[in-house]
C-alpha cells in the first residue's frame, strides 16, 4: 500500500518512530523505505522488496518496511537494522531459509517470519530479533554465535525446533514458544531465559555441555515429555519458574553445582529428576498433586532438598542416593505426622525418603507460605541462610511484620532489640532468650497473642499489653524495668508461670478486666509486686509467691472491684484493698492466703471454727488495709503445684461413659465332613464340648438343591432325642448357597458335651460346605462316616467366655481417671453393663492409678454406677438402646452453653454393608445405634465443646472419619467437636483379661487415658496411643487397627478434657521441726459437705518428709 505525503513528513515520523522504539545505539546511516506498493526509487532508496532495500543499504543503515505481505527470502551480510510497521509478513516460500543473517550487529524487529526450512538463521554475533513472531517452519531461530538478544517473540508451529542456540551471552527476554516438537535446544555459556512461556510442545528448553545457564520467570505447562531437560552441564539457575501438566518438570542428568529456587511443579508426572548428579540446591519450591513423585534421586549425591513443600503427591520424594534433605531446617511434608512439642516449628522425628536411610531431620510443621505462617529468627542467621527475609531473620521485628496474621514466630536463643506487636500471632522463644530495650521490651497491641520464654529488662515496660485481648504470657522472666508488665484497657488476658522482679511495679493493671495471673513469683520489686487500679474489675491472682514487695505485695484501688486473690503466698509482703474483692472465696473450697505475718491459731475447724481440731486454716481472718479480709488464711506456705481447680472448673465438666458389654464373646469352631451321596436318615449330628457359657449365635453355611424340603436346626443334649433341644429353628429354603448367621441367645454348662443337628430329607440332597480351620479339638463324636471324601462343612459357636474383664475394665479405667482429675458423681453418668463381678481390674500388676488398682466390691472406694445390668429402667425406658438415649437427653437438659461434655461409648461395634453406617451396639438384646441416630441425638446438647470418644470395631466409620467412604451422618461436622476412634474401617482390639504383666482394657484408650491421666492432650495421647505396640504384638496400635481423630476445634494438640492443671494429683505439705513417727490425718470436705478421712503413720527424717495419701 502506498503512503500519501511528501517524503519530508515521512521522515520526520520514521526519525520519531525510531527514537520511541530503538533499543540499540542511534542510527549512523541512511533510511531506506521498502514498501509491496512503492515503484522503486533509487535515488530516494524506496523500494518494494526488502531484499531491495538491504542491497542498498550499508554498515549503519535503517530499513524501515511498511505494511504488507513479502515473499521473498532475505540475506543479509551488513550491519544493518530491519524496522517493520504494522504487519509486516516475510514468507519464505519454503524456499530455503526465510532470513539468513551471516553479519555482525543486525537487528530484526516486528516481522513475522514464515514458510521456510529456517525462519532465520544467524552464525554471526551481536544478533538482535525483537518483536517478531517466526512460525511455520521446519527451524525457527537457529543461532551460533555471541552476544545475542532475542526479546518479545512468538516462536509457533516449527516442526522441530523452535529456538537452537550454540554460543555465549544469550538473553532470551518475555518470548513465547508453543506447538514445537522442541521449543528451545541449547549448547553454550551464560544463556539466560527470562519470563519466557513454553506450551504444546513435546519437549521444553533441552541443554546440554552448557553452563552458566539461567531460567528465570518462566512458564511452561502441556508439555509431552520433559519441560526443562539440562545433560551434562553445571552452574544451571532455574528461579521463579511455573511447570505444570508435563511428564516431568526438570530432568537433571548429570549436573553439578546447579539451583532451582522459588519455581512451582503442580500436576505433572515427576516434579524434578536427578540422576547421576550431585552438589545442587533445590529449595523455596512448590511440590504440590504431582501424580507420580514430587522429587525422583537416583544415583545422586550430595545435592540439599530443603526449604520446599510436598503436598499431595503421589510419593512425595524418592532417594536412592545420598543426599541432604535439611540444613538447619527442613521441607515440609503434607503427611508427615511427627509431633513438635517444643514448638519450634520443626518436627522431632525424621521424615523418611526412599533407601539409605535416607531422610528429612528437621521436617517443617507448617506449609510455607507468602507471607509466611511459621518463622524463625536467630542472631546467628546471614544472607546466606535458606529463607532469608522470607521466614528467617536476624532479628525479632522483622520477622513479626512479615508473618502472616494468626502465624507462629521461633525465636533461638540470643540478644534481641524491643519488639511491637500489631497482629495476632504466636512468638516462641528457647528458654530465657534476651530482650534488652530502652523503650519497651513488648508492646503489644494487638488481640490473640501468645509469647512464651523470654527475659525481659527495659527502660520502660517490660511487657505492655494495650487495648487488647486473649493475649498469653507464659514462661517469662521481666526484670530492671519501670512495670515487669502493664495491661492497659485490657481484656480475657493470661500471665502465667511466669516471673516479676527487681522492677519498680511488677504488675500493673490498669482499667483492665478479666486478667489471669496464676503460677507467677512475683518479687523483689521496689513499689508494689501488683497493682490493681483505675476501674480493672473482674481479675483473678491465684497460686502465685508475693514475697519482698516494697509498701504491698498487691494494691488494690480506684473503683477496681470483683476481683479474685486465692491460694497465693505473701512472704514478707501484706496488701491493700479499698475496694470490694475477694481474698480466698468459701471454708469448703480452702483457696485462702498465706500471709507470713498472719498472727492467728489452728485451734478449731469446721466452718465456723467451733470444732476442736485443726484444719490448717487460721481460725480468725486477716485484717487487710484498707477494710477488706481473708477470712479463711492458710497456716502453712503453699507449696504450689502448677494449677489449682476452680469450683467453675469442676462445674462445668460432665462426662457420660456407657460400657454397654460385660465379657468377650470367643468362638468355638467344629467342622464336618460329609459325601453327596451318603444318605442317613436325613439327620446328621455333631458333638462339641464349649469352653463358653452362653452362646450368641451359630454361623453355618448349606448349599441346597431346587426342591428340597424345610431344614430343621437345633441344639440338643442327646443327638437322637428331639426332647432334649434347648435351641430349635425351622426354615424352608429356596435353591441355592447360604450363609447362615444364626441366632441362639442360650446359656449352657462349659465343658458339658451339646449337639448340633441338621435334619432334612434325604441328606444327599443336601451340600454343606466351608473352609473355616482349625477344627476344635472338642468336636467330639459324629454320627457321620468322615472318612469318606466328600463335600466339608462347618458350623461355628460365638459364644461368651466368662471372666473376662477387658470392657468392664476400660470403662472402670476412664471413670477413675475422671474422678482423680476432679469430675463429680453427679456430673458423670456411668453405664457398666456387668454380672456382679467381684474382682473387675484395670491393671492386674501394671498400675498406673494412684493406689491399689479399683476392684467392683472391693476394699477401695467403689465405683459409683449409675446404672448395671439389674438397674431398673426410668419409666418409659425398655432396654439400654432408650437409656442412653434418656442419658443424652438428661445432659442436654442440665448442660450449659460454657460447659464441656465428654461421651465415651464401648462395646462391640461394626459397619452396616446395606446403610453403609456405622454401628453401637448393645448387650441386652437392643437394636443397633447407628451413626446418624446418635448424631440427632447429641445435637440436642448445647455446650461450649464435646469432646466424643468410640471405643468399638469400626469406629472410624462411626465418627465419619476420613477413612470412611460410606454414609455421611454429619457427626463431625460441628465445630464444638473432638471425636477419636479407637479403630478405623476394621476391627479394634482388646486384652479380656488382666494378668500380672498386663492389663484388661482397649489396645488403643487404655494408653490413651494413661496419657490423659498425665495431663497430656488429647492430640499427644492419640499419637502416644497410635505408636503403642500392646505386650504379645509386633506392630503398633495405629499399624493394626489404624484409629482416627477429627479436631474441629483445632486445639487438640493443646486440650484435655480433664480439669485445667498439669499434676495428676493436689500436692499438700507439712514441716515438721523434728526427727521422730508421726501420725498424719487428712480430713477432705467436697462441695456437698461430704467429710471423708485418711490416716497413716510417716517416719520423719532431717525434719522433712513428703507421703503420698
Amino acid at each position: 500500500m502506498a503512503r500519501k505525503g511528501m517524503g519530508v513528513v515521512i521522515v520526520a515520523i520514521i526519525f520519531a518512530y525510531g527514537v520511541a522504539f530503538t533499543t540499540t545505539s542511534l542510527p549512523y546511516g541512511k533510511i531506506i523505505f521498502v514498501d509491496d506498493d512503492f515503484t522503486n526509487d533509487p535515488s530516494n532508496h524506496k523500494w518494494n522488496t526488502i531484499q531491495a532495500g538491504i542491497d542498498d543499504a550499508e554498515d549503519g543503515d535503517i530499513i524501515y518496511v511498511f505494511d504488507g505481505n513479502y515473499v521473498e527470502s532475505l540475506f543479509i551480510n551488513k550491519e544493518i537494522k530491519i524496522i517493520g510497521d504494522g504487519n509486516v509478513v516475510v514468507d519464505g516460500g519454503w524456499d530455503d531459509g526465510v532470513i539468513g543473517v551471516i553479519a555482525d550487529n543486525v537487528s530484526i524487529e516486528n516481522l513475522k517470519i514464515e514458510n521456510g526450512q529456517f525462519g532465520v538463521f544467524v552464525n554471526h554475533n551481536n544478533f538482535t530479533l525483537k518483536n517478531c513472531e517466526v512460525h511455520e517452519c521446519e527451524n525457527g531461530l537457529f543461532l551460533q554465535g555471541d552476544n545475542a538478544s532475542i526479546e518479545n517473540c512468538t516462536f509457533y508451529s516449527n516442526i522441530e525446533n523452535s529456538v537452537n542456540i550454540i554460543g555465549k551471552n544469550v538473553t532470551l527476554d518475555n518470548c513465547s514458544f508453543h506447538s514445537s516438537t522442541n521449543a528451545i535446544v541449547v549448547e553454550g555459556e551464560n544463556i539466560s531465559f527470562r519470563k519466557c512461556t513454553v506450551y504444546e510442545c513435546d519437549w521444553g528448553i533441552i541443554t546440554e555441555y552448557s553452563s552458566d545457564i539461567e531460567i528465570y520467570n518462566g512458564s511452561f505447562y502441556n508439555i509431552e515429555n520433559k519441560s526443562v531437560w539440562i545433560k551434562y552441564s553445571n552452574n544451571i539457575s532455574i528461579s521463579y519458574t511455573a511447570i505444570n501438566d508435563t511428564f516431568c518438570g526438570i530432568w537433571l542428568m548429570n549436573v553439578s553445582n546447579s539451583s532451582i529456587i522459588f519455581s512451582m511443579f503442580n500436576l505433572n508426572k515427576i516434579g524434578i529428576k536427578l540422576q547421576n548428579s550431585q552438589i545442587n540446591e533445590i529449595r523455596d519450591c512448590n511440590f504440590i498433586g504431582n501424580i507420580g513423585y514430587g522429587i525422583y534421586a537416583e544415583n545422586s549425591f550430595n545435592n540439599t532438598i530443603h526449604h520446599n513443600n510436598f503436598i499431595d503427591n503421589g510419593i512425595n520424594a524418592y532417594d536412592n542416593g545420598i543426599n541432604k534433605w535439611n540444613t538447619s531446617i527442613g521441607n515440609y511434608w503434607h503427611d508427615y505426622d511427627g509431633i513438635d512439642e517444643n514448638e519450634d516449628g520443626i518436627g522431632d522425628t525424621p521424615y523418611e525418603i526412599g533407601i539409605n536411610k535416607n531422610n528429612d531431620k528437621k521436617p517443617l510443621m507448617n506449609r510455607i507460605e507468602h507471607p509466611p505462617l511459621f518463622v524463625w529468627v536467630s542472631d546467628e542467621l546471614t544472607s546466606s541462610t535458606p529463607g532469608w527475609n522470607i521466614d528467617h531473620f536476624d532479628d525479632i521485628q522483622n520477622a513479626v511484620d512479615a508473618v502472616a496474621e494468626g502465624g507462629s514466630i521461633y525465636v533461638y536463643w540470643g540478644s534481641y532489640g524491643g519488639v511491637e506487636i500489631n497482629k495476632g500471632i504466636n512468638i516462641i522463644a528457647e528458654e530465657n532468650t534476651l530482650i534488652n530495650s530502652d523503650e519497651d521490651g513488648l508492646l503489644i497491641s494487638s488481640d490473640n497473642v501468645t509469647v512464651k520464654n523470654f527475659l525481659i529488662s527495659a527502660d520502660e515496660n517490660g511487657i505492655k499489653i494495650m487495648n487488647s485481648c486473649d493475649v498469653i504470657i507464659e514462661k517469662c522472666n521481666v526484670t530492671q524495668s519501670n512495670f515487669g508488665l502493664y495491661a492497659v484497657n485490657s481484656i480475657n488476658c493470661s500471665i502465667s508461670n511466669s516471673n516479676f522482679y527487681e522492677n519498680i511495679k511488677g504488675i500493673c493493671l490498669f482499667n483492665s478486666s478479666k486478667i489471669s495471673i496464676f503460677h507467677c513469683r512475683i518479687y523483689n520489686n521496689s513499689y508494689f509486686g501488683v497493682e490493681i487500679s483505675h476501674g480493672s474489675v473482674n481479675n483473678q491472682i491465684s497460686d502465685c509467691h508475693i514475697e519482698n514487695n516494697g509498701n504491698y505485695g498487691v494494691y488494690i484501688t480506684q473503683n477496681s472491684n470483683g476481683n479474685k486473690i486465692y491460694h497465693n503466698n505473701f512472704v514478707n509482703n501484706s496488701a491493700y484493698d479499698i475496694c470490694d474483692n475477694e481474698w480466698g472465696s468459701t471454708y469448703e473450697h480452702v483457696l485462702g492466703n498465706y500471709w507470713s505475718d498472719y498472727k492467728g491459731e489452728d485451734l478449731y475447724h469446721g466452718k465456723n471454727r467451733d470444732i476442736p481440731g485443726r484444719d490448717g486454716i487460721g481460725d480468725t481472718p486477716y485484717e487487710i488495709e484498707g477494710g477488706e479480709m481473708d477470712a479463711y488464711p492458710l497456716m502453712q506456705e503453699i507449696i504450689l503445684s502448677p494449677k489449682r481447680l476452680t469450683p467453675e472448673e469442676i462445674d462445668n465438666k460432665w462426662a457420660l461413659i456407657c460400657v454397654s458389654a460385660n465379657d468377650f464373646p470367643g468362638w468355638d469352631q467344629y467342622q464336618f465332613n460329609i459325601t453327596e451321596t451318603q444318605p442317613i436318615d436325613g439327620l446328621a449330628w455333631q458333638e462339641f464340648i464349649p469352653n463358653c457359657d452362653f452362646i450368641y449365635y451359630v454361623d453355618f453355611s448349606l448349599e441346597t438343591p431346587a426342591g428340597a424340603g424345610p431344614v430343621n436346626i437345633s441344639i440338643r443334649t442327646s443327638p437322637n432325642d428331639p426332647s432334649t433341644s434347648i435351641f430349635n429353628c425351622t426354615w424352608q429354603p429356596d435353591a441355592g448357597f447360604y450363609e447362615w448367621t444364626l441366632p441362639i441367645n442360650i446359656n449352657i454348662t462349659p465343658g458339658n458335651p451339646y449337639y448340633f443337628v441338621i435334619e432334612c430329607s434325604p441328606m444327599d440332597q443336601y451340600n454343606m460346605g466351608g473352609d473355616i480351620a482349625p477344627v476344635n479339638p472338642n468336636g467330639g463324636e459324629s454320627n457321620l462316616n468322615t472318612s469318606i471324601p466328600g463335600w466339608n462343612w462347618y458350623f461355628g459357636v460365638y459364644g461368651r467366655l466368662p471372666n473376662m474383664d477387658g470392657f468392664p475394665a476400660q470403662g472402670l479405667q476412664a471413670y477413675y481417671i475422671l474422678k482423680a482429675n476432679g469430675y463429680r458423681d453427679d456430673h458423670i453418668i456411668f453405664m457398666l453393663w456387668h454380672d456382679n463381678d467381684s474382682n473387675i481390674s484395670i491393671y492386674g500388676g501394671h498400675n498406673d492409678l494412684l493406689g491399689p488398682p479399683p476392684k467392683i466390691g472391693g476394699p477401695n472406694e467403689p465405683p459409683e454406677i449409675d446404672y448395671d445390668h439389674n438397674t431398673s429402667l426410668s419409666s418409659g425406658v425398655n432396654n439400654w438402646y432408650e437409656l442412653l438415649q434418656y442419658n443424652v437427653n438428661w445432659l442436654a437438659s442440665n448442660v450449659g452453653p460454657d460447659d464441656e461434655v465428654l461421651i465415651y461409648l464401648v462395646n462391640h461395634g461394626n459397619y452396616n454393608n446395606t446403610t453403609k453406617k456405622g454401628v453401637f451396639c448393645f448387650e441386652d438384646g437392643s437394636p443397633d445405634l447407628f451413626e446418624d441416630v446418635f448424631d440427632g441425638w447429641i445435637d440436642n446438647i448445647s455446650c461450649k465443646r464435646m469432646t466424643i470418644l468410640i471405643d468399638t470395631c469400626f469406629s472410624g466409620d462411626f465418627i465419619d472419619a476420613p477413612i470412611d467412604s460410606g454414609f455421611d451422618s454429619g457427626i463431625d461436622d460441628e465445630t464444638n467437636r473432638i471425636l477419636v476412634s479407637a479403630a478405623g474401617d476394621c476391627v479394634g482390639w482388646y486384652y479380656p483379661l488382666s494378668s500380672e504383666d498386663n492389663w484388661a482394657g482397649s489396645f488403643f484408650f487404655h494408653p490413651f487415658f494413661e496419657k490423659i491421666n498425665r495431663g497430656e492432650s488429647i492430640r499427644d495421647a492419640y499419637d502416644y496411643a497410635c505408636s503403642y505396640v500392646p505386650l504379645g504384638e509386633s506392630e503398633n496400635v495405629s499399624e493394626l487397627q489404624n484409629p482416627q481423630i477429627i479436631d474441629n476445634i483445632g486445639d487438640s494438640s493443646s486440650y484435655t478434657f480433664l480439669p485445667s492443671g498439669e499434676e495428676e494429683y493436689y500436692c499438700i505439705t507439712h514441716s515438721y521441726t523434728a526427727d521422730g513417727i508421726y501420725i498424719v490425718n487428712l480430713t477432705v470436705i467436697d462441695n456437698e459437705g461430704n467429710t471423708g478421712s485418711y490416716e497413716r503413720q510417716i517416719n520423719c527424717f532431717k525434719y522433712s518428709s513428703c507421703c503420698r495419701l
